[in-house]
This record gives structure tokens, sequence and C-alpha cells, in this order.
């Protein structure tokens, strides 16, 4: 099965939990949506340098948490509070 996937800085999400996350990447704005729109399953990833703005497929772990988004809060400039569990 294909997720979409969101890159997170200094934060990991493990399975049975419940966290909330801000989202503002254009990327991550666009899996959060693309979840969304299909089952609201996402996969998040911890990204191995936190300097790094727009992480690619190598700069993230290998492994990570599939989250189902439970709530989406709009904040301003586009980015957006998550409430997910794993």
């Amino acid at each position: 099965m294909v997720f979409p996937v969101i890159a997170l800085r200094g934060l990991v999400v493990f399975p049975n939990t419940t966290i909330t996350i801000d989202v503002g990447r254009k990327k991550s704005v666009a899996a959060f949506t693309a979840a969304l729109e299909r089952d609201s399953l996402v996969l998040l990833c911890i990204q191995k340098d936190l300097a790094v703005k727009e992480p690619i497929k190598n700069e993230l772990a290998e492994v990570g948490t599939v989250c189902r988004i439970l709530q989406r809060i709009e904040l301003p400039n586009n980015n957006a509070r998550l409430l997910v569990q794993g």
C-alpha cells in the first residue's frame, strides 16, 4: 500500500499514540490533503537532518508510523494543525 508522507522535525509518533502536529510545508500540506481525500492515512517519518527545509526521500528515516488523521484545524498562512493517531 502507498501512503502520502509527511516529514517530521525532531518528533517521532509511535503506534497507538495520539498527538498533534503542525504542518506548513507545501509538500506536507499536499500529503495530508491527499490522505484526507482517500482514507485519512498518512506515513509520518522523521527527517535525519533538522536543518534541511525541504527533505527528499533519502533524507528521511527508512521507517515511520502510519497514522490516521482524526482532525484538521486550519491556521494562518496556509498552515494546519493535525490530530493524528499512530
